[in-house]
């Protein structure tokens, strides 16, 4: 059990941002002994500073894909479409289409959270935010769903929710540092 709970420590301190580090906690607390904690142990209104940003992915089996339960309003916004419901074999754009599918489908092969530092040009300047994948479980072991939450660490323009603004996403995300 020491050895878990190193290996929690040591994922705790590769999360930069303060607000993934506070999502990260709320998470490890609602596992309550379990390895995951459920969808129904997540209270959306216990984590204010993260709603708008917040993705549940559904994780489905045989064969393992993933559907967008629910794209929170800012990331709809960010990226210029709100796939809320739909596969994410339907994501628009290919390669963050398969880095998605890779990443999700890593997070349920290892049973490990995951975070990752990206990059991407926003109106026309770099723009560095973090996402951390969180899993879930109904039973506690069985992965079932992923919440996911990313953070900007700078302020970005202000847009109404789901427009489809130009340069909004002027570059897909690229990954500078991650799992």
């Amino acid at each position: 059990m020491v050895e878990k709970a190193q290996g929690q420590d040591r994922f705790r301190e590769r999360i930069r941002h303060p607000n993934l580090l506070r999502l990260y906690d709320y998470w490890a607390e609602r596992r309550r002994g379990r390895r995951f904690p459920s969808r129904q142990d997540i209270d959306p209104v216990e984590f204010k500073f993260a709603l708008g940003n917040v993705t549940l992915i559904d994780v489905l089996y045989d064969p393992l894909r993933f559907r967008f339960r629910l794209v929170g309003t800012l990331m709809a916004q960010r990226m210029g479409w709100d796939l809320t419901g739909k596969m994410i074999d339907e994501t628009p754009d290919a390669a963050y289409r398969d880095s998605l599918i890779e990443a999700y489908r890593r997070i349920v092969e290892t049973h490990e959270p995951s975070t990752v530092l990206y990059e991407r040009t926003i109106e026309g300047k770099s723009r560095r935010f973090e996402v951390l994948r969180l899993p879930l479980a109904a039973d506690g072991e069985t992965i079932n769903m992923l919440l996911l939450c990313p953070q900007y660490f700078e302020p970005l323009p202000e847009h109404p929710p789901l427009a489809t603004v130009p340069g909004v996403s002027d570059t897909p995300p690229r990954i500078v540092q991650g799992d």
